[in-house]
C-alpha cells in the first residue's frame, strides 16, 4: 500500500515522493525522460492525444485512484513540470501541454499502478512502452534504491 506520510528527498528542487518501490520507479521513469530526445517524446505524446475512448475511460479511472491518495499528484507533478519545462523552449505551447499531460499520465499510472487493471495500466503507459520498458524501470530500481539511503541522496 502506498503511504504519502513516508516522504523520501529525490534530487530534485521541486520536492518530494513518497518512500515506496512505485515512487523509485517514477523517478528512474523521469530520469529516463530527461534523456528522451525531446523530438521523439513529442511524437509519442502526439500519438498519445489520438488515442480514443478506451484512454479516457483509463485516464478516469487514473483519476479516481490518485484522487483517493492525497498529495500524490503533487509530489509527481513538479517533477514533470521541471521536465517539460525545458522543452517549453523549443517546442510550441500546445506540444508542450501534450509533452506533459502524457508524461504526467505515465508517472501516474506507474505509481499506481498496482491499483490499475493491467488493461488500464497498458493503455496509460502505452506512448511510452517502447522507448522506456517498464521492465528496464524495474531491472534499475535496485540502483535507484541506493541513491536513497536513510531517507537522503546517497
Amino acid at each position: 500500500m502506498l503511504h504519502t506520510d513516508a516522504l523520501i528527498a529525490v534530487p530534485s528542487a521541486n520536492g518530494v515522493l513518497p518512500a515506496s518501490a512505485p515512487a523509485r520507479v517514477v523517478v528512474r521513469f523521469c530520469e529516463r525522460l530527461r534523456h528522451l530526445p525531446l523530438g521523439v517524446w513529442a511524437e509519442l505524446a502526439e500519438s498519445a492525444s489520438l488515442s480514443g475512448s478506451r484512454s479516457s475511460a483509463a485516464s478516469q479511472r487514473l483519476r479516481e485512484h490518485v484522487d483517493r491518495l492525497p498529495g500524490v499528484a503533487t509530489h509527481v507533478t513538479p517533477r514533470v513540470q521541471e521536465l517539460v519545462s525545458v522543452a517549453e523552449e523549443f517546442v510550441p505551447p500546445a506540444v508542450a501541454a501534450r509533452m506533459r499531460n502524457t508524461a504526467l499520465t505515465a508517472a501516474l499510472a506507474l505509481l499506481v499502478r498496482e491499483k490499475l487493471s493491467s488493461d488500464d495500466f497498458d493503455t496509460l503507459y502505452e506512448p511510452f512502452a517502447r522507448a522506456i520498458p517498464v521492465a528496464e524501470l524495474e531491472r534499475d530500481l535496485p540502483k535507484v534504491q541506493r541513491i536513497f539511503t536513510n531517507g537522503r541522496p546517497a
